[in-house]
């Protein structure tokens, strides 16, 4: 091999001696000088990103630089893409990195290249493209096209923050899907010092959304506005080369904190894909999970519609007078470099000609065929989980692809991933949407879909890539005379009718059962239930068919301390009479379980004396039904999640009790309802966006509500915040009523009482309620000591609650901790020691429920899975004040000991 050094001596005569008549180029010309051996290394070792050194010459600059073989998959063709990198603090034409791709696949030399041109034409953030011709020691070495790099320079240019969080998905994979993606198949492209916890949290949100809350979600969390035209312009495009790898996210989170999609790689795009129709709604390959994201987008009706209606209006702006002269340039100038261009996959005139008029010809009256393909393919629809433990008989089932057209199905049933039909691969058709599975099989894991079929195109329902282990499992008695212990093992347990535990008979399950009940089955309780999964292994009760429903698990005077923890409980109920009970971590999702009979409507827990203790439980309502219906009992209801669920909290009768550090969201109806209760305790709950009262205190027949305690609670965003009637006295402090129609209501309801209602206020916080109070005549609203600041900030349609945090000091600097259930948005927030400004807390963006961030002082070693900035330079002292600037309000936080 050549001595380098000697190499580099001699490196500048011959730049100077580059012949300066080179043929006129398209657009730019690079000329790199650099050892052959080494280059010719490079190639042979191409999976490795191995540099070596060289010069580039670009017009009359000539500027050191080291190069390397980029790409993915594209390494393994015959030309290869280059990366440089510019030393020295040099620049070459305004970069210090060049990306020139090969485009090998791409006989057309046009795709990336138009498909950027028309993100941009649409003004929507895309790298810069150019054509390049290429001399590697003044040999032609090939035409490439020089991408932009996706950096900082990248978002200034496109007037995109660029302390903001730039994502890559950079492996097949990064789909959005898992949290497991987070260490092998993202990059971090800006802002490096901060941390990953804004699309930590866009995974675990996708995980744990449900669709009839995403359109929300998505108009909140991203530039709706620029998600229908990504959707919009990759089907125009074509672009089936994406969604599981091949884009960025970005986060302004300085500004409004929206998500945004940026393009990348754009070469398998126009004409690439003509051999199939293009499924517009395709989000993986084969071998890799759906992309939950864009599959919602696509089951929703609304977003669907949008995408549509952006499509139509690229008739008028993407048509002939766009594209003709771009494809009309590329065939004038690049023809003479492509036939010189040995590497490349054209070898003729002809070829070439034939791969642009394939071009033209598919952008053709693009938006409408499109637009026509849309309609000709079924409806995307939904596919409801299965337990994760199974036996013979089972049942599948899913949405129908909500069509005007007969749709059909075909289920595949396989216990391999890829669902080849060549290893024991079962194709069921079916035009049903529940298939129940009643022939032996063989035990194992199985991999199970369900395809649409219409108008000979299909459609994979989501989620493509579910999976079940099958066991022989157990069929239980319908009457249980000795004491049981469920397992894990021997799951899933069956109950076809309905089960009843005799008195003194004790039904137990170890973590990790699976429990199956038919439709409208009950367990019915008379002696007792021990119930107990772990965090990590949760045991599962729910309907055979997972689109079905059971009764409930009923108590019927349990002489037992009945314990249900870390369970999860699908489309059933919990009842409960003269018993004692006790959820702990449990979550009840009501999804298809009927939860209104004419005006009759049941409760998900419905409890008649006994004692009844709740801590950690999770509804997920179906908006109708009620959830907590507590008579007669001892309850205690703690640290609790309500989402959907009318009259979420209601006690009657209740002497006692206590309902403490609970959230309820979005109610129906009330958000806690008290009729003829006596000496009960609410406190430091957040009870949100209600379309009736955050709390109503009122009467039975029983009688009246009395000595009723509201203490520390934030009640936001309700048609009503306090409903106080017919006697009922109630004692109201240190409360936030927020962004209410209105704050105080008290009347008489009931012509059998003589009074109405009585509150009295002493220091709550009144602020931007539409009105303030309302009573009749024979009410009293008693108000001491209020005040009105923005003890709340509202952030469109959600809330931030910044004195819920609470710090206290570690080893390496400060710890603030979400105390409340509910997440807190820092977006526009600073940290303040002392009334100083420490630091910008825009890049945690949020810290979620329960949840804590760090301001270091040194930078951890895990830096993906740590909420946390770091921040070299503050004092903080046992007489320091700590508080957060939002809004441009102070917030000084209260320290607890760590």
């Amino acid at each position: 091999m050549t001595n380098y050094f000697f190499f580099l001596l001699s490196i500048l005569t011959i730049l100077n001696s580059c012949s300066s008549d080179s043929p006129v180029l398209p657009e730019k010309t690079y000329y790199i000088y650099t050892d052959s051996a080494a280059f010719q290394s490079i190639h042979k070792d191409f999976k490795e990103n191995k540099y070596i050194p060289a010069f580039l010459k670009f017009e009359e600059d000539a500027n050191k630089v080291k190069l390397r073989i980029r790409g993915d998959s594209s390494r393994e063709y015959p030309k290869k893409s280059l990366k440089i990198k510019v030393l020295d603090d040099g620049k070459v034409n305004s970069k210090i990195k060049l990306n020139l791709n090969a485009e090998y696949k791409d006989q057309s030399f046009s795709h990336s290249y138009l498909s950027s041109l028309i993100f941009k034409e649409l003004n929507y953030p895309c790298f810069l493209s150019s054509m390049a011709a290429t001399y590697v020691n003044d040999s032609f070495h090939g035409l490439f096209l020089e991408i932009e790099n996706m950096d900082s320079d990248f978002l200034i240019r496109n007037k995109l923050n660029p302390k903001g969080d730039l994502f890559k998905a950079t492996k097949d994979g990064a789909s959005l899907y898992s949290l497991n993606e987070l260490t092998t198949k993202w990059e971090k492209k800006s802002n490096k010092k901060g941390n990953w916890t804004a699309l930590k949290d866009l995974i675990q949100d996708l995980q744990e959304l449900q669709q009839k809350d995403f359109e929300s979600y998505i108009k909140l969390n991203f530039d709706y506005e620029k998600l229908i035209d990504y959707l919009a312009i990759n089907n125009f495009i074509a672009n089936g080369s994406t969604n599981y790898h091949n884009y960025y996210l970005y986060k302004d989170v300085a500004a409004n904190g929206k998500w945004i999609f940026i393009p990348w790689d754009l070469d398998k795009s126009l004409s690439y894909y003509n051999w199939k129709p293009f499924d517009y709604h395709a989000t993986s390959s084969n071998w890799e999970n759906d992309n939950p994201l864009i599959e919602r987008c696509y089951l929703s009706t609304s977003i669907r519609n949008d995408v549509k209606k952006r499509l139509l209006s690229f008739e008028s702006i993407l048509g002939p007078n766009f594209y003709n002269p771009i494809l009309s340039s590329i065939d004038q100038h690049l023809l003479p470099f492509i036939l010189k261009d040995s590497t490349d996959k054209v070898e003729t005139k002809k070829q070439w000609k034939k791969a642009l008029q394939k071009e033209y010809k598919f952008l053709k009256n693009r938006a409408q065929k499109a637009i026509a393909m849309m309609d000709k393919f079924p409806l995307s629809f939904e596919v409801y989980k299965t337990a994760p433990i199974l036996s013979v008989p089972f049942s599948l089932s899913w949405n129908k692809s909500a069509d005007s057209l007969a749709v059909s199905y075909k289920v595949y049933l396989s216990k391999d991933f890829l669902y080849r039909e060549d290893r024991d691969t079962k194709i069921i058709e079916t035009e049903g949407n529940v298939l129940e599975i009643k022939d032996d099989m063989p035990l194992g894991t199985y991999y199970w879909k369900v395809v649409a079929q219409k108008n000979g195109l299909e459609v994979d329902g989501f989620n493509s890539k579910n999976s079940f282990e099958l066991k022989k499992g157990t069929l239980l008695p319908k009457l249980l005379h000795a004491d049981l212990t469920l397992t894990k093992e021997n799951s899933p347990y069956r109950i076809l009718d309905s089960l009843s535990i005799d008195r003194d008979v004790l039904l137990s399950a170890e973590a990790g059962v699976v429990l199956l009940l038919s439709k409208n089955a009950k367990i019915k309780v008379f002696g007792g239930l021990d119930f107990r999964g772990t965090k990590d292994n949760i045991i599962h009760v729910g309907p055979d068919v997972p689109s079905s429903f059971f009764h409930s698990i009923y108590f019927y005077s349990s002489s037992f301390l009945n314990q249900i923890e870390h369970t999860s409980i699908t489309d059933g109920l919990l009842n409960s009479k003269y018993s004692s009970v006790s959820l702990n971590s449990v979550e009840i999702n009501i999804k298809n379980r009927p939860m209104q009979f004419g005006t009759k409507r049941p409760s998900v827990v419905w409890v008649w004396h006994g004692d009844f203790y709740i801590n950690n439980l999770t509804i997920n309502g179906n908006g109708k039904g009620e959830g907590i219906n507590i008579n007669w009992a001892k309850s205690r209801v703690l640290n609790s999640r309500f989402y959907n669920t009318p009259d979420a909290i209601e006690f009657i009768n209740v002497q006692d009790g206590a309902i403490i550090n609970n959230l309820v969201q979005a109610s129906p109806d009330d958000a806690i309802d008290l009729n003829a209760c006596k000496d009960v305790l609410i406190k430091h709950n957040i009870l949100v966006n209600s379309l009736d009262k955050g709390i109503s205190i009122g009467a039975e027949q029983y009688g009246k509500s009395s000595n009723i305690t509201i203490q520390d609670n934030y009640i936001i965003g309700n048609k009503i915040g306090l409903s106080v009637k017919d006697s009922a006295n109630v004692f109201t402090s240190n409360n936030t009523y927020a962004f209410n129609s209105l704050a105080f209501e008290a009347y008489r309801k009931n012509k059998s009482y003589h009074l109405g209602g009585s509150i009295f206020s002493e220091k709550d916080v009144f602020y931007q309620n539409k009105s303030h109070k309302k009573t009749d005549q024979l009410s009293n609203i008693l108000i001491l000591d209020s005040l009105s600041y923005p003890a709340v900030i509202q952030l469109e349609k959600s809330y931030s609650f910044p004195q819920k945090l609470r710090y206290s000091v570690g080893d390496n600097g400060i710890v603030l901790a979400n105390t409340s259930l509910f997440d807190i948005v820092l977006r526009n927030a600073d940290l303040l020691i002392d009334g100083s400004f420490v630091v910008s807390l825009n890049a945690l963006s949020n810290i979620p429920a329960g949840a804590e961030a760090y301001i270091y002082k040194q930078k951890p070693a895990d830096r993906k899975s740590t909420n946390y900035l770091t921040v070299k330079n503050y004092q903080l002292l046992d007489s320091s004040s700590v508080s957060i600037k939002f809004e441009n309000q102070l917030f000084e936080l209260k320290h607890i000991d760590k």
